[in-house]
């Protein structure tokens, strides 16, 4: 049975278009919407209404959602993710004069005593100043106390850390399956410290996971595809709803979904709805390192894919591509990155898959020979990581320059995916 045709061969398109029209408004706000119109103008003699109409939501969002200005005023929001005194919220009112409505996702640090403790998944009231662009100098926060699905969270992270009594395994553990690790230094001398921010590929490894337990107890496709997509969007409660794992849960998402309608599809583009809808949503993504890592280093991804044809080092290949993502925007956001990350990550990728797996069984068994394991496994990792400890970190503060080096990497890249690896016939 041949599949029914479904082309969206516009999005990617629009995705750098809605790009480009939220950095001119951020320069100047009426330019912003008069360069959306005149994309819309574009489209309309070109007869193309559909697009025309998927630019209307940008102009939209610029007229009902309001920045919150830089001085102090009081907030409501949610928490949806917390570590220690470090959350984070998502406001959705503030007052300034009136209650003003807005859509961002801010940080706040906050350790001051509370009668009630803060939990994931409470609505508050938030006295405070914005600092910059995603940073809040919170004075006072006030709970509603309600109890929301989020918290089981805070749950699943005191279950790991009754059983998991190192504090180094802990937190490498709670960090390749939540993300937020805490001894930062040494990945970052290292290059992996991506490894243990969630993103497309502890999301991949969670699903590949979950899609094995169903496979095993349900025959019917559709339904298989059903239930593991209402599990992995679930996981988006322990990530704290991070940009890159509810990018990738989105991606599998709507990748089930045409599947379950017997439709066609092509991930790059169904990448790009993604960044469409999530800029329309929170279009201060555009500012945020998290949001422009996951989708750079997946669209590298996504083209490393469609080049390689059944390559037995496709495993090592692609975990490279990534990297080679994320460089030039972790060389420009922190002035340096190191070399040899692009050697480690294809090595210690598979332990994090490991370490995954070994967290969640952790938490659903306790025992103490996994336990054990755990701790030898966390421990290794940090060993193997002490010899590349002492390789120097690649420093450059000219941003010319470091487009120069990218464009490099990246054009040798792009030949020895196309010259060395028999590509893929295209269906």
């Amino acid at each position: 049975m041949l599949k029914k045709e479904f082309k969206i061969p516009y999005f990617f398109e629009l995705f750098i278009i809605t790009i480009i029209t939220i950095s001119i408004s951020k320069i100047n706000a009426i330019a912003g919407i008069l360069s959306a119109i005149a994309f819309i103008i574009l489209y309309l003699i070109k007869k193309n209404y559909t697009k025309s109409i998927l630019i209307i939501p940008i102009i939209l969002n610029m007229f009902l959602i309001s920045d919150i200005p830089n001085k102090s005023l009081g907030m409501l929001g949610t928490i949806i993710d917390k570590d220690d005194g470090k959350y984070k919220i998502m406001i959705n009112k503030f007052y300034d004069e009136n209650w003003k409505k807005t859509n961002k996702i801010y940080i706040t640090y906050y350790s001051k005593f509370s009668v009630e403790p803060l939990k994931n998944g409470q609505k508050i009231y938030l006295y405070g100043k914005k600092q910059n662009n995603n940073i809040i100098k919170t004075d006072y926060i006030a709970t509603k106390g309600n109890k929301s699905i989020l918290q089981i969270k805070d749950l699943i992270i005191n279950q790991l850390k009754n059983r998991l009594k190192d504090p180094n395994t802990f937190d490498i553990v709670k960090s390749s399956i939540m993300g937020n690790i805490q001894n930062k230094e040494k990945f970052k001398k290292t290059g992996t410290l991506h490894l243990f921010a969630v993103s497309g590929f502890h999301v991949y490894i969670i699903y590949f996971i979950i899609s094995k337990i169903i496979n095993l107890l349900i025959y019917k496709k559709n339904i298989r595809l059903i239930l593991s997509t209402i599990i992995i969007n679930f996981y988006l409660i322990l990530t704290g709803f991070s940009a890159s794992s509810l990018r990738a849960v989105l991606l599998l998402s709507i990748i089930n979904i045409f599947k379950i309608l017997d439709l066609q599809y092509d991930s790059l583009n169904i990448l790009s709805l993604i960044g469409y809808i999530n800029l329309i949503i929170i279009p201060e993504n555009l500012q945020n390192i998290g949001f422009l890592m996951s989708y750079s280093a997946t669209f590298m991804i996504l083209y490393t894919n469609k080049k390689l044809y059944k390559s037995k080092i496709k495993n090592i290949i692609i975990p490279i591509s990534a990297y080679i993502g994320i460089f030039p925007i972790s060389l420009y956001s922190f002035g340096e990155i190191s070399l040899s990350g692009i050697i480690i990550t294809p090595i210690i990728s598979p332990i994090i898959g490991l370490l995954i797996l070994l967290g969640f069984f952790n938490i659903l068994i306790n025992s103490v020979i996994l336990q054990s394991f755990t701790n030898t496994i966390s421990s290794g990792i940090l060993n193997f990581l002490k010899i590349f400890e002492n390789i120097p970190l690649l420093k450059i503060e000219n941003n010319f320059l470091i487009f120069i080096i990218w464009c490099i990497i990246f054009i040798f890249y792009i030949i020895i995916l196309n010259h060395l690896i028999k590509p893929r016939p295209l269906r």
